[in-house]
């Protein structure tokens, strides 16, 4: 199987699947002249027999009804983010389908998985206190979001903070990010996600030269050769 990308891929054992966790979502891709795309929730999996995936919704069972019978071929994506940031793809079959209590389906366990990165630069994982400011504002409008930087890489970070009451996200538009004096970049913010009930995920991407990135990550002890692709 190969994953048309740009991107560099890895060929690995099926053994990776184990990366997953029940609750992560999954897309079922059909051979199809539409490339017909399914999203489901994994449910589980039996290493080297099954995994079992559910329909998000009955509208789905019958809008793909004509793809979900026994033995047919799909390939399976699904993303892993956090600091490794990669694609995962591999080809199954519908081995069965369940219709009672939920709508699922038990998919033949891979032989073969596939992976590539997503980023162009590796992360770090941290837990760095920081803050972010809309570098738009007028001065004293409103005070920094507090947080911490989960992760950090020369291109971006992860900056996760608590969601304070009336508040829906982060507008998609300039930012500062700041650890300490001197310790500042400015930052795009490129996507975010609910982690919890209270918690979100801000994906940033920074926009100052090269060098001054390098500059305040080393300021903040990280090691600059942990910052490059091998």
């Amino acid at each position: 199987m190969t994953v048309s990308t740009n991107h560099v891929v890895h060929r690995t054992s099926a053994s990776y699947v184990s990366e997953l966790s029940p609750g992560c979502m999954l897309q079922l891709q059909f051979g199809s002249p539409m490339q017909q795309r399914l999203p489901v929730k994994l449910v589980g999996f039996e290493m080297g027999r099954y995994l079992i995936v559910r329909l998000l919704d009955h509208e789905s069972w019958y809008r793909y009804s004509r793809f979900l019978y026994d033995n047919n071929e799909v390939v399976v994506r699904t993303l892993i983010e956090g600091v490794r940031g990669e694609c995962l793809a591999f080809k199954s079959a519908i081995r069965w389908r369940s219709y009672n209590p939920l709508n699922m389906l038990f998919l033949y366990f891979p032989e073969e998985v596939e992976r590539y990165d997503l980023r162009s630069h590796p992360r770090v994982a941290t837990c760095i206190s920081a803050n972010i400011s809309d570098s738009l504002k007028v001065v004293g409008q409103e005070e920094p979001l507090k947080g911490c930087i989960k992760d950090v890489s020369l291109g971006g970070c992860c900056f996760e903070f608590i969601l304070p009451p009336k508040k829906m996200g982060i507008a998609p538009r300039p930012v500062i990010i700041g650890a300490g004096d001197n310790m500042t970049l400015f930052a795009e913010v490129r996507n975010q996600r609910k982690a919890g009930d209270s918690r979100v995920l801000v994906g940033l991407r920074f926009q100052n030269p090269r060098d001054e990135i390098e500059r305040v990550l080393d300021g903040l002890y990280i090691a600059s050769d942990m910052l490059y692709a091998e």
